[in-house]
């Protein structure tokens, strides 16, 4: 990678004219998400259409550095609130998810959790 000296700069005009070409050493440090959810799978009960059951799930931002941006896209028959928000770095979160069917049969989903 390099970088060509364009400007005006006083001190520098001997640079800009000769078009002399400086090399610039980068570095970076890149942390993953590590975001955890306390069960892997709810089960919920038989439920009557028209009545609901409620789960609870928690969601735990481990990272020290980062807070996350989050969203469930909706799913027929289930709720979750909150459905979006942001975590802050080592932050949990309780959410709530809410079974309301609306149809007979077994109804069996994977939500995606997107950040």
């Amino acid at each position: 990678m390099y970088f060509e000296l364009l400007g005006a700069s006083p001190g520098l005009s001997n640079i800009e004219h000769s078009k002399t070409k400086l090399e610039i050493a980068v570095a970076g440090t890149a942390l993953p998400v590590i975001l955890s959810l306390d069960s892997q799978s709810l089960q919920f009960p038989t439920t009557y259409i028209g009545q609901k059951n409620e789960k609870i799930l928690y969601i735990y931002n481990q990272s020290d550095h980062k807070s996350i941006d989050f969203r469930f896209p909706s799913i027929a028959n289930f709720a979750l609130q909150p459905a979006s928000g942001k975590l802050k770095p080592r932050e949990k979160l309780k959410i709530t998810v809410t079974f309301i069917p609306h149809q007979i049969g077994s109804l069996n989903f994977i939500f995606l959790f997107i950040f």
